[in-house]
């Protein structure tokens, strides 16, 4: 027994041991600062028991917790908000649950309709194509049975959501010149081959090639990105990201973004631009001829970032 904790012999020459501890222990530590080690996700349950307006059982005076001052003060709510956010925690500190799987749709498609999932979306088109394949990987937390989350309707492919803490990324290959629309959360969006396309999503990069239609996209946070655009129209906005965006064809062009510099090509084959250019802090560089009666528009702003405008 360490000697800090033997007491003095008694009268009779009997060792006496003391059940004071030596300053500065470790339990003296936890007792003085309320701080007692747990092990996992109950690490911090008294902790969040504290922020909810509660206090830590204590031993001793008036200040033990079976008191009805205590009770009061503790009160229901306090225990309810606190286990909620206790088991919350723990909830996500457990690995999501993972499959994938392949679906071959007979039905013909013209349309791709993106009904707001939390994921990816990868669309790929071959002239050659006579079906529509299909793959998935479905990521979610908690025990719960995936169904089907797409269908086709009327032509449209549907690719919906799967509910909370649950996210889908699909990958679909198809006959070339299927119209995009509709919108996803979280998650970058590479559409190849296709016509129209009218898209969002909250949080993520969009990437457009060889697009023979209209486009309209919109991004909260991601750069924008479009090659072989040879439609009828660009009009593109990010609130935070950059935008580069090459032409195929002569066409409208506009592009917004409130963070990040703006690249475009044109080509000067005969064609005249009317050029707008907008930036709060950045330089501009216009590199083809302005024609003031040109049949197309080119209208770019940023708030913060370079306009380059190059002819091919």
């Amino acid at each position: 027994m360490p000697a800090w904790y033997r007491a003095a012999p008694d009268a009779a020459g009997n060792p006496q041991h003391s059940t004071k501890r030596r300053a500065g222990s470790r339990r003296d530590d936890e007792a003085r600062t309320g701080v007692f080690p747990r092990a996992g996700c109950a690490s911090s349950f008294y902790s969040r028991l504290k922020e909810a307006g509660a206090e830590r059982p204590r031993h001793g005076g008036n200040t033990m917790i079976g008191t009805a001052r205590t009770r009061r003060a503790l009160g229901v709510g306090a225990i309810t908000a606190a286990a909620t956010l206790l088991l919350g925690g723990c909830a996500f500190l457990t690995p999501p649950q993972r499959f994938s799987d392949d679906a071959t749709l007979d039905e013909q498609v013209h349309t791709i309709e993106i009904d707001h999932p939390e994921g990816s979306i990868t669309v790929e088109t071959d002239e050659d194509a006579t079906s529509v394949e299909l793959s998935r990987t479905v990521s979610y937390r908690g025990d719960r049975k995936i169904g089907t989350t797409f269908e086709v309707d009327d032509g449209v492919l549907v690719l919906s959501g799967c509910g909370r803490r649950c996210s889908v990324d699909y990958t679909v290959e198809l006959p070339a010149g299927v119209d995009v629309r509709g919108a996803t959360s979280n998650g970058t969006i590479d559409l190849t081959g296709v016509g129209d396309v009218e898209i969002s999503t909250n949080n993520g990069r969009i990437e457009l090639d060889d697009v023979s239609g209209a486009v309209d996209v919109e991004t909260s946070n991601g750069r924008i990105e479009g090659r072989g655009l040879a439609g009828t129209g660009v009009r593109v906005s990010t609130s935070n990201g950059g935008i580069d965006l090459r032409l195929a064809a002569a066409q409208d062009v506009e592009a917004r973004t409130s963070n990040g510099a703006i690249e475009l090509t044109v080509p000067t084959d005969g064609s005249g631009y009317r050029v707008k250019t907008d930036t709060s802090n950045g330089p501009v560089d216009v590199g083809i001829d302005e024609d003031s009666d040109g049949e197309y528009v080119l209208d770019l702003a940023t708030s913060n970032g370079a306009i380059t405008i190059t002819g091919r």
